[in-house]
């Protein structure tokens, strides 16, 4: 699903940032947890079968705590990375906006059209208004094809923590994938 720019305005870094805050606080406390319980029969000189299930089994949570704690620490890092993403987002997006007001132009956020707010206009000053609606029409699907990168990062490493996608969350430089097609004329 592609983004609208009423959808990247809609976002809210604030809101973004306590998602980073809450998993970095669960991973906190399952690493926490964890290590506890794997160390509370450390120092327990009890010996037999019973102590020997006890142990596995208090290795078995630690184990288990500690692959929460490190999905937790995953999906706070994808929050940070994209309440910071989101931020420069909102501000590309208002740049691109106040570029478009000066050369009186409208910037509709549901289907990012690119209007004219003037209908009568010098041949000079259409040309000079074409050139910039031109390069604010770019700079609006690229930022929307970033808007839906970050979306898509941000979502796979919920799932991945969560359990419901395969393998580890991307991470390192994006790949240069062709943007998708213009669907705001239909």
């Amino acid at each position: 699903m592609t983004l609208s720019l009423a959808d990247i305005e809609a976002w809210d870094e604030a809101a973004i940032e306590q998602v980073f805050s809450a998993a970095t606080l669960r991973a906190e406390g399952a690493e926490t947890t964890g290590n506890t319980v794997g160390d509370l029969l450390t120092f327990v000189n009890w010996h037999g079968e019973t102590a020997e299930a006890a142990r596995e089994s208090a290795n078995r949570i630690k184990v288990t705590l500690t692959d929460h704690a490190e999905e937790c620490k995953r999906v706070a890092a994808a929050a940070q990375k994209a309440s910071a993403e989101v931020a420069d987002l909102k501000y590309r997006l208002s740049a691109i906006k106040a570029e478009a007001s000066a050369a009186q132009l409208s910037v509709n956020e549901q289907t990012g059209a690119v209007t004219s707010k003037v209908t009568v206009m010098t041949v000079e000053m259409r040309k000079q208004q074409d050139l910039v609606k031109a390069d604010v029409e770019s700079r609006l699907r690229q930022l929307v094809a970033d808007a839906d990168g970050v979306d898509r990062d941000l979502a796979t490493a919920i799932k991945t923590a969560d359990g419901a996608a395969t393998g580890p969350a991307p991470s390192g430089p994006k790949p240069n994938l062709p943007k998708p097609p213009d669907n705001s004329a239909k």
